[in-house]
């Protein structure tokens, strides 16, 4: 997208905003049912120096959240949410296709049913347990960790049944509630390229439960568990696979705690993960004389992300975020005389400092400079292909 472009989308997003056309809109409210449409129209521009290697993610959000009115103590729901790329323009780099993208492109569709009492249940696609967890520090407005994409029961997937109850303590002086979140996953086949295969996962199970207090803090801890879609890599033979066990599961726990008051925001959250996160690795075969690259998950993996946030004056937020992924128990495999890969790595290890500057109601702008910690030229690299420090430019439109 060229220059003239974005300053035509500023324009005509200004124009909008002022003559209040675009609003959350009410598309149905009658006596029985109420159906909201709202999204966002953003504007993201990635570079490594604000001159060179730019890359458009600008898209559109666009969000149904729909509900009937309670009936005897009943009421039905449902939501979906779809992303709109505007530049469909696509780059690719070596081993690109095992990278997954900083914006997310998950698409959100379920429908369900609630109970005043018992609770509720919906199935669709949903945000699986591990990223119930991972979003208290995951509130950047572009980048997120690699071991949040790593698989979907730490971001979203198909095919998953969610049940959720609030349990209210009015007596306790601790804890004014706990939240359960219980799930079930399906098959979630996500198609047939490599980072396809190797986001693939059968069925599994996972929950979550979060602990409210009347001081301020919130704690999250969240476990899941899923077996790999194994059927699906036999199929295909132009990717070398390992760790091709047909019973092999990949799962993880996670915790964090957040303390939020008045304009001050902090947030931590520790994540350990077992056949989870997708590395890549180089081993030399002898009988061949050539080096081949190997696909599969870290036996380990563990994240830890910490997060700082000051709203001043409702208008300018200034950020900060640490996060840090690595990777250890990884088979080791011979690359060059008396030379071996390493067992443990880092994958990622970044700074990001930025701020969030609103100018109304529906409109606000940020700038995002993501400093990594991880030498660009180390070798046998995992699941990376660019360690340079990025700037990340935003505008951002809701309605």
């Amino acid at each position: 997208m060229n220059i003239l472009k974005k300053i035509l989308i500023f324009i005509t997003i200004i124009i909008i905003n002022k003559i209040n056309i675009i609003n959350s809109a009410n598309l149905i409210n009658n006596k029985f049912t109420i159906i909201n449409l709202y999204g966002e129209i953003k504007s993201i521009n990635k570079s490594t120096d604000l001159i060179h290697d730019n890359i458009d993610y600008s898209k559109i959000l666009l969000t149904i959240y729909g509900k009937t009115k309670e009936i005897n103590n009943i009421k039905t729901f449902a939501k979906w949410s779809q992303i709109l790329k505007i530049n469909k323009t696509e780059i690719f780099k070596k081993n690109s296709d095992i990278v997954l993208n900083d914006i997310d492109d998950a698409i959100i569709s379920y429908v369900g049913i609630k109970h005043k009492n018992i609770g509720s249940i919906s199935y669709g696609k949903n945000y699986e347990a591990i990223y119930n967890t991972l979003k208290l520090t995951n509130i950047f407005p572009t980048t997120k960790s690699k071991f949040i994409n790593s698989n979907s029961i730490t971001n979203s997937g198909n095919n998953v049944l969610t049940y959720k109850k609030i349990f209210y303590l009015k007596k306790n002086k601790i804890l004014k509630n706990i939240k359960l979140n219980l799930q079930l996953y399906g098959k979630n086949n996500k198609g047939n390229t490599l980072n396809a295969i190797l986001k693939s996962t059968g069925q599994g199970w996972g929950i979550t439960y979060t602990f409210n207090t009347p001081y301020n803090f919130k704690i999250v801890t969240s476990y899941a568990s899923q077996k790999y879609d194994y059927d699906q890599i036999n199929k295909i033979n132009k990717f070398n696979i390992f760790y091709g066990n047909k019973n092999i599961k990949n799962n993880a726990w996670s915790t964090g705690i957040r303390y939020k008051f008045k304009n001050l925001y902090i947030a931590s959250t520790y994540s350990k993960g077992y056949n989870l996160t997708p590395i890549n690795n180089t081993i030399f075969v002898p009988y061949d004389n050539i080096y081949l690259n190997k696909y599969g998950f870290a036996k380990n993996s563990e994240n830890i992300s910490l997060i700082v946030k000051y709203n001043f004056n409702s208008i300018l937020t200034p950020i900060i975020k640490y996060v840090e992924t690595s990777a250890d128990n990884i088979e080791q495999n011979k690359i060059d005389k008396n030379k071996y890969t390493p067992i443990k790595m880092e994958i990622e290890k970044f700074f990001n400092i930025g701020a969030v500057l609103k100018i109304n109601k529906s409109l606000y702008t940020y700038i995002n400079y993501k400093i990594n910690k991880i030498p660009n030229k180390i070798p046998n690299k995992l699941n990376t292909l660019n360690n340079n420090n990025k700037i990340l430019l935003g505008i951002v439109f809701k309605f």
